[in-house]
């Protein structure tokens, strides 16, 4: 497992994540709020705010500790 900063190019309450996946797919495919893809619809399952998946910058950070499960470890959220 890795450990990325996501982030998203358009304005959005959600700024950016820290998040642990398996690769830099995996990690464009989690919400800031953990909520899942809909590849299906094309839309997240809370109709958010966050940017669709192609659209997610991804930037590689390291390694994560042994253990770690997939998912969000902290997000940044700008309500003004």
């Amino acid at each position: 497992m890795n450990l990325y900063l996501i982030k998203n190019p358009y304005y959005s309450p959600y700024c950016s994540a820290v998040v642990c996946a398996k690769n830099e797919k995996s990690a464009r495919l989690i919400h800031p709020d953990g909520y899942e893809w809909q590849n299906n619809k094309k839309t997240w399952n809370d109709m958010s705010a966050w940017c669709n998946p192609e659209n997610v910058i991804v930037e590689y950070l390291g390694k994560a500790r042994k253990g770690m499960k997939s998912g969000v470890i902290e997000f940044t959220f700008d309500n003004s």
